[in-house]
């Protein structure tokens, strides 16, 4: 049989979710743990798969992943065998065929940006440039496997207590489209670049190419993919992962007011 589990993790301290000789990784750490649970013996048999390459330092809520397995795998154990911060919390038996990148119906990345008086006005009248399908070579990094052609279903920003929040919806995503994506907003809405750039950014024919840098990895997360069949979520396993989230939450917290205190004390000594 197999079966897709969906998975929360923190991208920070790992360096990204695939498997890389010598270095921590998401896939490595959960390959493990079902390994330790006898739920797969041989990778290559288990036809294991996955829905996103996310890079280093990028988090997820529901990365899913697939496998087969003799038995139905019990998540609550397998959580068990990971380290905090990894937590599956959903599943679902699927077709023998299934490919979570490829079956996946629509993904939704999130990104989280510090407001810095950006004119949010002029961002959201620039997202509408960038919907639908475009050549973004230029706001992607070169992946010899893939066109750079591609379809962006929607992009949604929102100020959120001091935060921009920018929210992309499509069936895929080029590699760093995101946070590439992001910077030039960023630009734009700070009034560095004049909005009509994102006219010669799309134009594969126009040799103009802002050379950007991808926004930092840890503001980015795999918030949801969907699927054509639902989940069945284990509620024990949600309860964790709201309790990791809370403690994560509270600690930043207070070192949020502690940094604004020294930030005080610091502003009236200049």
């Amino acid at each position: 049989m197999r079966y897709a589990l969906k998975l929360f993790y923190d991208g920070a301290g790992y360096h990204g979710f695939q498997i890389q000789p010598g270095l921590a990784t998401i896939e490595a750490t959960i390959l493990e743990a079902l390994k330790k649970a006898s739920y797969i013996t041989d990778i290559k048999g288990s036809a294991f798969s996955y829905a996103s390459r996310t890079d280093a330092g990028v988090s997820a809520l529901s990365q899913v992943i697939a496998f087969n397995s003799p038995v139905p795998p019990n998540i609550r154990l397998i959580n068990s065998l990971l380290p905090e911060g990894l937590i599956f919390w959903a599943q679902s038996e699927v077709s023998d065929d299934f490919n979570p990148r490829k079956h996946a119906l629509f993904k939704i990345y999130r990104y989280y940006s510090p407001y810095e008086g950006e004119d949010i006005e002029i961002i959201k009248k620039c997202v509408k440039k960038l919907e639908g399908a475009h050549d973004f070579r230029k706001l992607s990094k070169p992946d010899e496997s893939r066109s750079t052609y591609s379809s962006i279903d929607s992009i949604d920003v929102k100020l959120d207590c001091n935060v921009l929040l920018y929210e992309f919806k499509a069936k895929s995503f080029l590699w760093k489209l995101v946070r590439k994506t992001v910077t030039l907003l960023k630009l734009i809405g700070l009034r560095v670049l004049d909005p009509d750039i994102i006219d010669r950014v799309l134009d594969p024919s126009d040799s103009f190419d802002p050379k950007l840098q991808p926004a930092p990895a840890e503001g980015l997360i795999l918030y949801d993919i969907k699927y054509s069949f639902d989940f069945n979520i284990d509620y024990y396993s949600v309860s964790r992962l709201t309790e990791y989230l809370t403690r994560f939450e509270k600690y930043h917290r207070v070192k949020q007011q502690l940094n604004n205190g020294l930030l005080n004390y610091l502003g009236k000594l200049l």
